[in-house]
């Protein structure tokens, strides 16, 4: 199935958790993303206690959950445990599932908690206070797997800058996904 059709799926699937019922997910990657190998129907699993997010201010979450490899980098910050956004850190979840999708691995080399953390910081430090990953360097030999549109749905979503990182509203009316 194209990834197009399964990520449509995918993000309209957040889009129901993040609108309607106020939920963040905090554990989005591919493990948890089952896809019916005859119709292409994805079902998003492994919610877990999820508490609704009834007032805006309870969309600051504190504290780890999920899969490092999927974490924003807010859910590494020090001192731990940090307080995050939850929508947004869904969405950088949601940014590493694609690539994943596209590329067949994720996004970063780093497979232990202390070296992606160690990433994160040191981006950071290297931004001074712009807070704005160097999203070409996700890209950096896997650039046969990206076409414009998912390059820039992906690189809305792989930044460190929470407030300018994609919505699941802007997500929904990206380039990529028109059409579906």
């Amino acid at each position: 199935f194209p990834t197009h059709f399964l990520f449509a799926q995918l993000a309209k699937a957040i889009e129901y958790l993040h609108i309607t019922a106020h939920v963040v997910h905090r554990d989005l990657k591919l493990e948890n993303v089952l896809v019916d190998h005859h119709t292409g129907h994805v079902t998003l699993i492994d919610f877990g206690p999820r508490p609704p997010l009834h007032a805006p201010a309870r969309r600051r979450l504190c504290g780890q959950a999920g899969s490092p490899p999927s974490w924003a980098p807010a859910v590494c910050r020090r001192p731990f445990p940090s307080v995050f956004d939850g929508y947004a850190s869904d969405m950088w979840s949601l940014g590493v599932v694609l690539y994943a999708m596209c590329a067949s691995h994720l996004p970063h080399p780093e497979s232990t908690l202390v070296e992606l953390c160690g990433h994160f910081d040191v981006v950071e430090e290297k931004q001074t206070k712009q807070f704005i990953a160097p999203v070409d360097s996700f890209f950096i030999g896997a650039k046969r797997y990206f076409g414009d549109s998912t390059r820039a749905l992906i690189s809305g979503r792989l930044t460190m800058n929470v407030q300018g990182r994609y919505t699941i509203d802007e997500v929904m009316q990206s380039t990529f996904l028109q059409g579906l």
